[in-house]
């Protein structure tokens, strides 16, 4: 833990708002800010980083944070002289209702996962998807892609080409293997991806990804080239706006909204037990 350097301390004392009345009081702790009647005390301010590389730094840093309190005490005085009694009464009772909220909220959310089970019930997804995928339409293209990009003077190009498009296991292991000599590359063409994504990780050819996703070109290497790279693409599948995205690229989502729909259950059984309970125990009453 860092420590507050003693420059630091040495600022706080010439900060302190002396008061011989307050001082001799009980209350022994050290004010540092006033403002009307409120006082800033030294144990309430934050513990200021000993990375600070001068004295004039530290000195800034406690300045600033005393003018942010003394504005807020300054601000918060004036709201409450300005405003409607009526107003003020309203934001009171909505303060408290929002600290009650926070409790409640906290105490819940730990009961519910407390009880909570996590699982991946894969029967449960396929069916939620089965009677739901229409909801789910695609605004935008998803690809099954690989690709590869690097530089165009590279000895071996010919040979990485016919391994892209072969692609036997014994292939990609090639390909991995010369994984530092590539710019940007992907050979997991298993997975669903956005156009969005791979328009970014490619940007020298945006303009061909989206003109080939446009016309479904797919299980064809297409080769590309700028001043200094080569981009070679191999489409396994497509799939565009307004089409149903399959189930493993939704499994993600639909396994969140499964469990929300738990939790949610789970919740209003807490409320329900919690009800059930006080009354039994005869703290809860209605008369």
């Amino acid at each position: 833990m860092n420590k507050t350097p003693s420059y630091i301390l040495f600022i706080f004392s010439i900060l302190v708002v002396a008061s011989c009345d307050y001082f001799e009081s009980e209350n022994t702790q050290t004010a540092v800010a006033k403002v009307g009647n409120k006082y800033l005390f030294e144990e309430d301010l934050p513990k200021f980083s000993s990375d600070l590389s001068t004295k004039e730094d530290s000195l800034a840093a406690v300045k600033r944070y005393l003018n942010e309190w003394a504005l807020t005490q300054i601000m918060l005085e004036k709201a409450k002289f300005n405003l409607p009694k009526e107003q003020q009464a309203k934001y009171d009772e909505m303060a408290k209702e929002y600290r009650q909220q926070l409790y409640i909220n906290a105490y819940k959310d730990a009961l519910i996962e407390k009880n909570y089970e996590l699982n991946y019930d894969t029967a449960k997804i396929e069916a939620y998807y089965k009677a739901k995928k229409e909801n789910f339409k695609l605004k935008e293209t998803l690809l099954q892609i690989r690709y590869l990009a690097f530089q165009s003077d590279l000895k071996d190009k010919n040979v990485i080409k016919t391994k892209f498009e072969s692609f036997t296991t014994k292939d990609q292991e090639f390909l991995e293997d010369k994984r530092l000599e590539f710019k940007n590359f992907n050979l997991n063409d298993s997975v669903w991806v956005r156009l969005v994504d791979i328009q970014k990780k490619l940007p020298s050819i945006k303009s061909s990804l989206a003109d080939l996703a446009n016309i479904s070109t797919k299980q064809k290497i297409e080769i590309f080239t700028d001043s200094l790279h080569t981009y070679m693409l191999f489409i396994k599948d497509i799939k565009k706006q307004n089409q149903v995205p399959p189930m493993s690229y939704l499994a993600p989502t639909i396994q969140q909204i499964l469990e929300n729909k738990k939790k949610l259950e789970l919740n209003k059984q807490i409320e329900k037990d919690i009800i059930n309970d006080a009354i039994q125990n005869n703290e809860y009453k209605i008369y």
